[in-house]
């Protein structure tokens, strides 16, 4: 039988970000992982 997983990303910084405006014009599609956020996708990355 085959597994199947379903990982989210990593915190990234619209995750942490202050800011948070939903309008289409200033919304964000490409936020960078902040350093907690690379450290969860490499420790899930060991686990894989």
């Amino acid at each position: 039988m085959r597994e199947i997983y379903i990982i989210r990303h990593g915190e990234s910084e619209a995750n942490v970000s202050e800011f948070l405006d939903i309008s289409p014009n200033n919304y964000i599609f490409d936020a960078e992982l902040t350093n907690k956020g690379r450290e969860q996708a490499r420790k899930t990355s060991e686990k894989l």
